[in-house]
């Protein structure tokens, strides 16, 4: 009986996902697969003329290049401001530790118009920063002009990126043995000589895979580059399609 009941189990915890993943076929990858079809089925059959035409036009060449500059840089900037975070986090004890912790979520829970949102009211032409610059220096135009320019992008994808590779990295650093840290500066290395040679390599798997995520939300970042970035001349993919 017990093992009738076992099977029966088995059977129903195999069935349970099939209606996801029913879903997901319908509808996911069957409208992926007519929409990558069509680039490569015409009427006359198999062709790769499409996909050479968005290859060869200088217009879309220069699109993807931007699009790939852009998540570069905004992936970089995020990862110099969020390991020392993540330093920080994972090495110490401190008051307000799980408040930063709990804030570094909100990349995850607030979508990026409010972001933009906050940098048209804190670094407008108008704005808190360029008003209160004014009023102490006695000036009649703003003296930042950061919006509507790439910088601006830069600047709203560090802001709103790097809290995820701080939270990602510092939770991988402390779990890590600290064992190796200790042996290395017994035998006569110092924390810069320790942290290059020992932690570093250690907690490159974190790092490549934080990194490799904020690299496709810079990627396929939308309201923010539409907003700050102030014109066609900073067009990504995800604005253009």
């Amino acid at each position: 009986m017990t093992k009738a009941n076992n099977l029966q189990y088995k059977r129903f915890y195999r069935m349970v996902p099939l209606p996801s993943v029913a879903v997901l076929l319908l509808l996911f990858f069957v409208p992926l697969f007519f929409t990558l079809s069509s680039a490569f089925i015409t009427e006359e059959g198999l062709t790769f003329l499409r996909i050479l035409e968005v290859f060869t036009d200088s217009y879309t060449v220069k699109i993807m290049l931007f699009t790939l500059w852009q998540a570069t840089l905004s992936t970089l900037f995020s990862l110099l401001v969020a390991l020392p975070g993540a330093y920080l986090i994972a090495t110490y004890s401190f008051r307000g530790k799980r408040l930063i912790l709990a804030l570094s979520a909100i990349p995850f829970v607030i979508p990026s118009i409010l972001v933009v949102l906050g940098f048209v009211i804190f670094f407008g032409n108008n704005g808190f920063l360029n008003r209160m610059l004014m009023s102490l220096f006695n000036l009649s135009e703003p003296p930042l002009k950061i919006l509507y320019s790439f910088k601006a992008i830069i600047l709203a994808h560090t802001f709103y990126n790097f809290p995820i590779i701080m939270s990602l990295v510092s939770s991988y650093w402390e779990h890590l043995d600290g064992n190796c840290e200790s042996a290395s500066q017994t035998l006569g290395a110092n924390k810069v000589q320790t942290f290059l040679r020992v932690t570093l390599p250690r907690l490159l798997p974190a790092i490549i895979s934080a990194a490799s995520l904020v690299f496709l939300f810079c990627f396929n970042s939308f309201a923010i580059i539409l907003v700050l970035g102030g014109g066609p001349q900073y067009t990504t993919m995800e604005v253009e399609i």
